[in-house]
């Protein structure tokens, strides 16, 4: 005898892994995005910071209102580039956090092993802004490696949660009412 509601729990489930997966996409190809601008302000630091400021302004005119686009944003791309271009492309696990938890971690933490050690641990664990500065500044990964490593991590699904409040995710899609819909089919 079926159950409705066992079946309207795993329609949940279905919706939720859609909605959580979609966010996740969405973030990478925004990463993906923010790493490729980067490169190219990179390849153009020739011309100094005129170019950033000419870059932001073109950029700035043609997508009204984008806080992406400012020039402080813009040299975080550049740096961002920086941190990761030795790498064979970018880091999986960076791609799935939060532009501004990547700012976070590129600030706090120098050494590349252990930002990407911090990246795996937020994506893990879920955590916010201040809960990110707080384990680096609590020196979390050092303390990590005198604890036993055998307890088991459960992926926390409030990563997801970070990426729809981080004020970067959506900047470039605010254009009209209808992406503004599909942002809200996607929240919700």
């Amino acid at each position: 005898m079926n159950d409705p509601t066992k079946s309207i729990n795993i329609i949940n489930t279905y919706i939720n892994d859609v909605k959580d997966n979609t966010l996740i996409f969405f973030n990478e190809k925004i990463i993906n995005m923010y790493y490729n601008i980067g490169r190219e302000i990179y390849i153009n630091r020739i011309f100094g910071n005129r170019y950033i400021s000419m870059l932001s302004r073109r950029l700035l005119s043609n997508y009204p209102g984008k806080e992406s686009f400012t020039e402080g944003n813009l040299y975080r791309m550049k740096t961002f580039f920086e941190e990761y271009k030795d790498y064979k492309g970018l880091p999986k696990i960076i791609k799935k956090i939060p532009w501004t938890h990547n700012n976070i971690l590129i600030e706090y933490v120098r050494d590349k092993r252990k930002r990407i050690w911090y990246a795996q641990e937020l994506y893990k664990q879920g955590w916010t802004i201040d809960e990110l500065i707080n384990h680096i500044e609590d020196e979390y990964y050092e303390k990590s490696l005198l604890y036993d490593k055998t307890k088991d991590y459960i992926i926390n699904n409030n990563i997801t949660n970070e990426i729809i409040n981080d004020k970067y995710t959506f900047d470039i899609n605010k254009k009209n009412s209808l992406d503004k819909e599909v942002q809200e089919v996607i929240i919700n």
